[in-house]
């Protein structure tokens, strides 16, 4: 997944950590951090000023169709 400055329309950052379809992406409220859920089970958090993954939720028996912050 990538991630742009709309204004720029430069690239910031390549978000790699999902092994299948990205589902559902929620924006934190001060759009300091995204998560992702896909269906390879799994739920993860990204800083987005580093484009850092910083949590992985696991352990779901199927994939993640919908997340809210």
């Amino acid at each position: 997944m990538s991630v742009f400055d709309l204004q720029s329309q430069k690239l910031l950052h390549k978000l790699e950590g999902h092994s299948l379809t990205v589902r559902t992406l929620a924006f934190s409220k001060d759009g300091a951090h995204l998560t992702t859920g896909s269906d390879d089970a799994r739920c993860l958090l990204w800083d987005l000023s580093s484009g850092a993954q910083i949590a992985s939720l696991e352990g779901r028996a199927s994939r993640v169709e919908t997340w809210s912050m």
